[in-house]
């Protein structure tokens, strides 16, 4: 059953639509499509560019083998350092 929610990223009201899972939020607020898009273009540039520091850090072989990966592969890589605290990732407004 669709519910009308307020975005909590943008303030716009939007109604839920088949799968939409709700947020951990206050009641009556959830992400709207286009701030869920916006955060996902976010996190997987931010991925992105962790993944080029950590090419950078290997040796010819391992650069290859980063090389042959698959993007998908390369962003869970990415992620894993976060977790692992091989990197640091910090959070930013938007912009």
């Amino acid at each position: 059953m669709a519910k009308n929610l307020s975005c909590g990223c943008c303030g716009c009201g939007f109604m839920t639509w088949k799968g939409y899972v709700d947020q951990d939020q206050d009641k009556g607020f959830g992400i709207c499509r286009k701030c869920q898009d916006w955060h996902e273009e976010l996190n997987n540039e931010q991925l992105d560019k962790i993944g080029a520091t950590l090419r950078e850090a290997l040796n010819n072989a391992n650069t290859v083998k980063w090389d042959g990966l698959d993007l998908e592969t390369r962003r869970l890589l990415a992620m894993e350092a976060v977790s692992e605290g091989m990197v640091t990732w910090s959070f930013g407004g938007r912009q």
